[in-house]
């Protein structure tokens, strides 16, 4: 990178040596977004990815945010989180088996991220679309995810492939269900409960 004075004569710069250069340049920081920096900035976890990829994948896989604690000064993909012990992390979406293995994962760069929402379902399902499409198709593989995935048109996309889907599901991700409200079930006491049972076609 050439560092140049505006307000130095072309003397001036002609004069400063490499070695100055060398010292300045540790000094420069770049906070543009990750997706604008050169792919090198995440050259360590391509190889990490290619290494879990390698792994033979379990029939039941588990999807999920992992947190990792975060000191370094590097600020352009670290998040902060409220109320946690460690506040600052690298968020990953991660899919592991049942042998708590990691099979694949894909940083998480804030919510400008231009690689969301590529599939034209929601942002979180097309973490599941991401993590899933490095399983081979028509092997029924199982996965499971909590309620911040799930969701029907993710549940027809993975069918495609022969993915087996199980999660729990937000009330308005579920349509054209007649299923109490929260409050009206909440009024029914402790254990209370209803069930719908449906026939998939």
């Amino acid at each position: 990178m050439e560092i140049v004075d505006v307000n130095a004569s072309d003397a001036d710069v002609e004069s400063e040596s490499d070695d100055e250069d060398e010292t300045l340049a540790p000094q420069m920081k770049n906070h543009s977004p990750l997706s604008q920096q050169q792919e090198g900035n995440l050259h360590p976890k391509d190889l990490l990815t290619v290494g879990c990829l390698k792994v033979t994948p379990e029939e039941h896989n588990s999807i999920d945010e992992m947190m990792i604690p975060f000191k370094g000064g590097f600020s352009g993909i670290k998040q902060y989180v409220k109320g946690k012990h460690h506040k600052w992390v690298f968020k990953n979406w991660a899919r592991a088996g049942q042998s708590v293995m990691l099979y694949d994962f894909d940083v998480y760069q804030g919510s400008g991220d231009n690689r969301s929402n590529k599939s034209g379902l929601e942002v979180a399902a097309d973490v599941v679309l991401k993590l899933t499409s490095t399983l081979p198709d028509n092997n029924n593989f199982k996965v499971y995810a909590d309620n911040f995935f799930t969701g029907l048109p993710l549940i027809e996309e993975l069918q495609k492939h022969s993915i087996h889907y199980v999660g729990t599901a937000r009330s308005n991700r579920v349509y054209n269900c007649s299923l109490q409200s929260d409050s009206d079930l909440q009024k029914g006491g402790r254990g209370s409960y209803e069930r719908i049972t449906t026939l998939w076609q």
